[in-house]
């Protein structure tokens, strides 16, 4: 492998990782992976010894973005409620009195001109 195919290959791996990473934090799952990786590398006597410690740490950051997640969409439904009761609230009427087919169509005037 020459030089250039090495040197590609390390700016597509960075690449990778840095999209990855992005990824991550924007799913908010970043403190978890930053998280299990260190645990693995720097303490890994933390997952022998402080078995439920280890898990229960895990799966702490495991719900917090699962937390935000689920409030973000239950805040999305009630904008989405609210902005439909605004709408209901002020739209008008097709049918009835000063509504947009309060006239009757043309075959019925026309009906209704010949009988008077």
């Amino acid at each position: 492998m020459n030089g250039y195919t090495f040197l590609l290959l390390g700016i597509l791996r960075l690449f990778l990782l840095i999209a990855a990473l992005v990824l991550l934090a924007k799913a908010k799952l970043l403190p978890l992976y930053l998280y299990l990786t260190i645990a693995e590398f720097i303490g890994p006597a933390l997952k022998v010894d402080h078995r439920l410690v280890y898990y229960g740490i895990a799966a702490f950051l495991l719900l917090l973005p699962a937390a935000y997640w689920s409030l973000r969409f239950y805040r999305h439904r009630q904008e989405e409620k609210a902005a439909l009761g605004a709408l209901l609230a002020t739209a008008k009427p097709l049918y009835g009195p000063g509504g947009y087919y309060s006239r009757p169509p043309a075959s019925a005037r026309e009906e209704q001109e010949t009988e008077e």
